[in-house]
């Protein structure tokens, strides 16, 4: 790259490197989710909230089963760095009445950047005495920040 100063050389390298992980990334979550939706016809209704940053993945499917409950969560979540930081991911949950709370559990992902490998959780719940209306996963990374996801649809029965 002649004529690029030493900085932006090293930030396209960087970009680069960051592309190459992240569609390598995609494409493990792409073949763990197909497979899963295909196998499992009483999920075809379920749900699809995930959050994504350059550290990591988490995604969930669920199901909202209750006024103040959803079901058959399975949540997937990825490590994307590599580093010695791994990530975890949780869920927000805004009720009805505008009032927000979050899950107290983290799930842990510590593949690094191993490409096509992470780790799920089948089968979660959660449930709230008051109405839920939506949730969103949250993924954060260890010694660094967290980032929030899309909110769900609204919850039918609240």
């Amino acid at each position: 790259m002649e004529g690029v100063s030493k900085h932006r050389q090293r930030d396209v390298r960087r970009w680069a490197t960051g592309l190459a992980a992240l569609t390598a990334a995609f494409a493990a979550v792409v073949a763990f989710l197909a497979p899963t939706a295909a196998a499992n016809t009483q999920k075809a209704d379920a749900e699809l909230i995930y959050a994504s940053a350059g550290y990591g993945y988490g995604g969930a499917t669920f199901d909202w089963t209750g006024p103040g409950r959803a079901s058959n969560i399975d949540l997937i979540v990825s490590d994307w760095g590599c580093d010695s930081n791994p990530v975890y991911a949780y869920f927000r949950v805004t009720r009805t009445n505008g009032g927000v709370w979050f899950t107290d559990t983290k799930r842990w992902d510590y593949s690094g950047c191993d490409t096509g490998d992470n780790t799920t959780y089948n089968d979660l719940s959660l449930s709230d005495g008051y109405n839920i209306a939506y949730l969103q996963v949250v993924i954060c990374v260890r010694n660094g920040g967290c980032t929030t996801g899309g909110t769900s649809g609204r919850n039918p029965n609240a």
